[in-house]
């Protein structure tokens, strides 16, 4: 176990230099002194009394909650930058792109980072309108679900059928291995799986619950007549119009504090504004305008190139580029910020995993200063640039650093929150 002692070595000035820390008392306004207009206090007073007494949600400013201080982070480093720290607490996101550009992925690795956080208190649920749960594509990107006994039986007598060596004990311990709550959602209808949803968001149970994905989630008049493509799109934002409706008022801050992060995911269609403005982006998400005008975080995602390697003489392709933009943010979120990340088919990373999130911790931490090798030693140096100083001792490779991250959930946390620091991100994830 990596010891997390802080020091108080200074060290050399690191190659990225960090935001210094803003001096808020400096940057108050000032405000004139005036008579306090007793009237005005007096009605106000009554108007909140009445609005309450009424049933309605009214409050001042001071009396408001927000969440979003607490995030959800996908472990892809520099993405969670671009996001604040990743996505909010008690609102709504949405991950949107065309067909096989890593959507579910990216949606499975924000989940298992929550199991990675919260541990066995993870509480996890997903409505997944696309035919049955892949299990086995789950598993590969790292969330920690038990595989269905059924299914590893199924596996073990394709193998036997075949010739090939039967699962050990290991191996079928690992796939039967989970970590908290994981929790399936559904219903006959699109209205009535969005209805679950809502409960499932009000009960404020969970930290994250995904939908994959809205266009899965079939309206009840669809399914009773045939429609053209414009009835079937009015059909559709109907059906979320009402859904959002309800979800709303449970995530705006005027009542109880609600924790549950919601992120669906969407299809793109080609942007029919893009034949007359060249500026225009080539895909739009097909989202109902009650969701697009309310969504915190927007990421699209598209592919990038394929990633090849020789293997026994062959150049065999073992991997894409999975590419992210932030096309919409607020919450803390920057707009119009990309990025890229490598997304390895399992089978050939080292571990097992579509995307090495802790590799991208080591190449953010290195650029923004906070991980350092030391010159003449090679040491693995963790340092807060801003102080000048290593906040934990010393390890013996960057090699070394990076397995000691993979092994301790908290000693990656440590160092996460470091980089957002020197990043000038302020959050929290637990």
């Amino acid at each position: 176990m990596a010891s997390k002692k802080k020091v108080a070595k200074k060290v050399k000035s690191a190659t990225t230099q960090a935001r210094p820390t803003p001096n808020v008392s400096m940057a108050l306004p000032k405000v004139r002194e005036q008579v306090v207009d007793k009237t005005r206090q007096a009605s106000l007073r009554n108007f909140l009394g009445q609005m309450k007494s009424a049933g309605s949600t009214v409050m001042v400013a001071s009396e408001a909650t927000s969440t979003y201080g607490l995030r959800r982070p996908s472990g892809i480093m520099q993405l969670d930058i671009d996001c604040a720290g990743g996505l909010p607490a008690g609102g709504l996101c949405t991950i949107v792109g065309p067909d096989g550009t890593g959507k579910s992925e990216l949606l499975y690795l924000y989940m298992a980072q929550q199991q990675r956080l919260q541990g066995h208190n993870s509480r996890l649920a997903i409505c997944h309108t696309e035919g049955q749960f892949d299990f086995w594509r789950a598993k590969r990107m790292g969330l920690q679900i038990s595989i269905p006994r059924s299914l590893i039986e199924e596996r073990r007598a394709n193998r036997a059928a075949r010739n090939q060596p039967d699962l050990t004990t290991e191996e079928i311990e690992y796939l039967q291995f989970g970590i908290g709550d994981f929790v399936f959602l559904g219903g006959t209808s699109g209205e009535d799986t969005l209805d679950v949803v809502l409960a499932a968001v009000a009960s404020d149970a969970f930290g994250l619950v995904g939908i994959d994905s809205l266009q899965g989630l079939i309206p009840q008049v669809d399914a009773d007549k045939e429609m053209d493509e414009r009835e079937v799109r009015a059909a559709f934002a109907t059906m979320i119009t009402k859904f959002m409706k309800h979800y709303i008022p449970l995530t705006a801050g005027l009542s109880k504090p609600n924790y549950t992060s919601l992120v669906a995911v969407s299809q793109v269609r080609s942007n029919p504004d893009k034949g007359t403005n060249p500026y225009a982006p080539d895909f739009v998400a097909q989202l109902a305008r009650a969701m697009k005008h309310y969504h915190l975080i927007e990421i699209t995602t598209t592919s990038g190139q394929q990633i090849r390697k020789a293997i026994k003489g062959e150049n065999v392709t073992i991997g894409k580029e999975l590419k992210w933009k932030i096309t919409k943010g607020k919450a803390g979120a920057h707009d119009h910020v990309s990025g890229s990340t490598s997304l390895t088919y399992p089978e050939y990373s080292s571990n097992g995993r579509g995307i090495d999130t802790i590799g991208s911790v080591i190449i953010t931490g290195i650029r923004y200063g906070v991980i350092r090798e030391h010159p003449s030693t090679g040491k693995a140096l963790v340092v807060r640039p801003s102080e000048e100083r290593e906040i934990i001792d010393s390890s013996p490779s960057i090699a070394a650093l990076q397995a000691m991250m993979e092994l301790d959930p908290e000693f990656e946390y440590v160092i996460r929150q470091e980089i957002l620091l020197a990043a000038g991100v302020d959050c929290r994830y637990q």
